[in-house]
């Protein structure tokens, strides 16, 4: 497993790779990963893990759903960009004169 950055958002460094077995994911798939900071509990999408005949591809597709959730979590806007994004784009409504 890589390792894995900081939250971008919080700055915790809490973070985990957790497995998703939600019924409806594991009705077509073998389950999926997703990263995740414990503290503001932001997430990346799930990556499902392709359902195979065979037990090596089945841990082949495993690893692979799980480095995927890795590096979706390790390129997050990071939390300067963010902040100066939010900063320039205020979307407060404006008066009409």
């Amino acid at each position: 497993m890589g390792e894995l950055k900081p939250c971008p958002f919080c700055g915790s460094d809490r973070i985990i790779v957790g497995q998703c077995k939600a019924d409806h994911i594991l009705k077509k798939y073998h389950g999926g990963y997703f990263a995740g900071c414990l503290d503001c509990k932001i997430t990346t999408s799930i990556y499902p893990v392709i359902k195979t005949k065979s037990p090596l591809l089945n841990e082949a597709k495993r690893q692979e759903a799980e480095q995927r959730a890795i590096d979706d979590w390790n390129t997050r806007t990071p939390k300067e960009t963010h902040e100066k994004h939010t900063e320039t784009h205020d979307n407060t409504p404006k008066e009409r004169g």
